[in-house]
Formats: structure tokens, sequence, C-alpha cells
């Protein structure tokens, strides 16, 4: 059985950047410069762009002046999916749904043998137990272990730039609002073919091994607003983990994000929307597809 306790934290944290968690601290000349940041407007609308990481060391000092003013200028935040109590509660419930193998199969029975040492030699090395990723299917069990992997670096999702904004909007009377409900999120990967989780499980053992440098060498580029250079990295990553799990992660969620954020412009006012980093760079990104439609998008 899937256990709720043990899922509440391992959404958040992995789905969206799923190769783009933790930060190490930056230099101050990184700190200065501080991540992306873009805006498409019109007479009477201002939508700021936001590439987010959605864990991070506690005390990473991610934010600039533009960032704070654009924050607090906007009266809308729009994030992924909810973020607060009742919206992790909502997408445990359908983690717990959907995460767990039939009856009488087990994580271990679909894998080859080497696969199966990965597993547990993995599991072992992030702190987890081999034996309770057992009853999980692929796709949940690559992302326990990304998680797992992420916190034993001594990163928390509840350092993440989402938990930033969801305080922000709390303590400044803002509206939250959100592209996907907590089934639109967990379907990202339930619904893939059987050979595309095992895939992505695969990728996900082999880049643990390699973990810290790759996501410090990410980090650092966020930090820096190295736009490109981010981009060049996580789609090695994203194709990596197959055709199928790009479609559903990255490319789909963009051509339906691009559309809403345009249709933005049609409600006066200033917004600020805030999305995986690793949906700003690279092929087919937001801002591309923004532009593609005709839109000027303003680096800020």
């Amino acid at each position: 059985m899937v256990r709720p306790r043990r899922l509440k934290r391992v959404w958040g944290a992995a789905l969206a950047a799923l190769w783009f968690a933790g930060c190490a601290e930056p230099a101050p000349a990184q700190r200065a410069q501080g991540p992306a940041l873009w805006l498409i407007a019109d007479s009477d609308t201002r939508i700021w762009l936001f590439g987010t990481v959605h864990i991070l060391a506690k005390g990473v000092d991610w934010q600039r002046p533009q960032i704070e003013v654009a924050l607090a200028a906007s009266r809308v935040i729009y994030l992924e999916t909810p973020i607060d109590e009742a919206g992790s509660a909502a997408i445990t419930k359908e983690v717990v749904r959907l995460g767990g193998l039939p009856a009488g199969i087990t994580l271990d029975s679909l894998l080859t043998p080497p696969q199966r040492q990965a597993l547990a030699a993995t599991a072992r090395m992030v702190g987890l137990d081999p034996a309770a990723l057992q009853r999980l299917r692929p796709w949940l069990a690559a992302l326990q272990i990304s998680l797992a992997a992420a916190a034993a670096q001594g990163q928390d999702a509840q350092a993440g730039v989402e938990q930033t904004l969801l305080a922000h909007a709390r303590a400044h009377g803002q509206e939250l609002r959100y592209f996907e409900t907590a089934l639109e999120q967990v379907s990202i990967f339930a619904d893939l073919p059987q050979a595309a989780e095992l895939r992505f499980l695969v990728v996900t053992l082999e880049q643990a091994k390699d973990g810290q440098d790759l996501l410090n060498t990410m980090d650092q580029l966020w930090l820096k607003g190295d736009v490109q250079g981010l981009g060049e990295v996580l789609e090695r990553d994203f194709d990596s983990a197959g055709p199928e799990v790009r479609a559903a992660l990255i490319d789909a969620r963009n051509a339906r994000w691009a559309v809403s954020i345009a249709a933005l412009l049609d409600q006066p006012g200033e917004v600020f929307v805030a999305v995986g980093a690793g949906h700003l760079t690279g092929r087919g990104n937001v801002i591309a597809l923004l532009e593609a439609q005709g839109h000027k998008v303003e680096r800020r």
C-alpha cells in the first residue's frame, strides 16, 4: 500500500522540475544578478513570467529588486498547482489512488537483474528502504528517489520558491490562481505507458550517481540568470527521460500554458506567473510559444 504520509512532500519537489531541485549557496556576485524575469504587456495588462525552483537549501537568497517590485505590483499570483495544505492533501489523495502497482506485482518483477541491483543500491544511497518501493509504480518510485536524493543533500521543499510566493500572497492579500488541478498534475506520470515509466525510473537511477554535480550546475545557472546555459543542460535531461515523459511533462504543458497566459492579456491588471524554470527555456518553451503567437516578451 502507498502510504500518504510518505508522499506529502514528494510531488511538489519532484514533478515540474524533476532534475532541477536543490541549490548550493551562491557567491555574492551570483546573488546580485539573480534568476531571469520576463514581462509581456499590452495597454492595460502586465504579466510577469518567472521560472521557479521547487526545492532549495534553506537560506538561499534568490530574490532581487526587480522580482520584488513585480511581486508587489501584482494583484494575482499564478502557480502550477495548489501547494497549500488543501492542495497537498488533494495531490496526496491522487498519488495514493494512482501510484500503486496491482496486487501480486512488485517493482522488482518489472526490472532486469542489473536494474534491481541498481534500484536497491540507489535507494540505500539516498536513505530509502528498497522494500518500501516494491509496491510503487515505476514513476512514483523515481519521484521518491529524486526527492530523497535532494533531501540527503540538505534540500527542503519548504524552502522552494513556491512556498515563498505562497507566504507573500497570504501576507499581502493577493489572490492565488493555478494552471492545473491535483489530478492533472499526477496524471502527467500516472498516464504514461509502462515502458515509459520504466525508462524514467532507470534514467533516475543513473542520474542519482552524479546528482550533486548536476544539481549544482543547474542551480548556479539559474541563480545567474543564464537561461541559454540552463536550457542546454535541461534539454539533455528531458530528452534522456524519453519522448513520452518529455511530451507529458514539458511539451503538452508548455502549449497549454502559453494559451492560458496569452488569454490573461484580455484581463486588465498586473499578474505574476511562476512555473518551473524548465518551462521557460529550451526548445518549445513557453516564452518562445508566446512570441510565436505574436506577443512581445521582454527580459527584465
